[in-house]
């Protein structure tokens, strides 16, 4: 009778063992996807911004906003973003990730290029996280919430 309550406890062992595992890496992972769930949505709502400042009057746009088909902005343009001037050449930064117009010289270190749907050159927010292996990019092809298009890149 002793062995077998010592062989249950010993499986019950087990199968506790193995459930608190299995739960750790699907907290992992969920902890993981949220993080790029906010990046995502941090690039899509820079665009958003974006396109927002090239809808006003050229009046109240600085003078180096090109304007026309052009989106391309600097931080500097959207005033409530912060930039890391030392560190990140005037990109924004987040405790998740670093932020990029592609009106700068710079991408965000170890950016992939993948991650830009149809490899669009201009009127882009691209974004990388070194802590979870991330590209993001949103394509701005316009000035309407349907002329956004994201891309994802691990």
């Amino acid at each position: 009778m002793a062995q077998q309550q010592l062989l249950l406890l010993v499986l019950a062992t087990i199968i506790v063992g193995l459930a608190t595992i299995a739960g750790l890496n699907a907290y992992q992972e969920s902890r993981k996807q949220s993080a790029i769930d906010h990046i995502t949505q941090k690039a899509i709502e820079i665009a958003a911004d974006v396109q927002i400042y090239a809808r006003q009057p050229a009046t109240y746009r600085s003078n180096t906003a090109p304007g026309g088909t052009e989106l391309v902005v600097d931080f500097g343009e959207l005033s409530h973003y912060k930039t890391n001037e030392a560190s990140s050449d005037g990109d924004h930064v987040d405790p998740y990730a670093t932020y990029s117009l592609d009106g700068h010289d710079t991408l965000p270190e170890a950016y992939a290029p993948a991650a830009c749907p149809e490899n669009n050159p201009l009127n882009t927010v691209e974004a990388y996280s070194k802590a979870h292996d991330v590209s993001v990019c949103v394509s701005i092809t316009g000035t309407s919430a349907d002329d956004l298009k994201v891309g994802v890149a691990r």
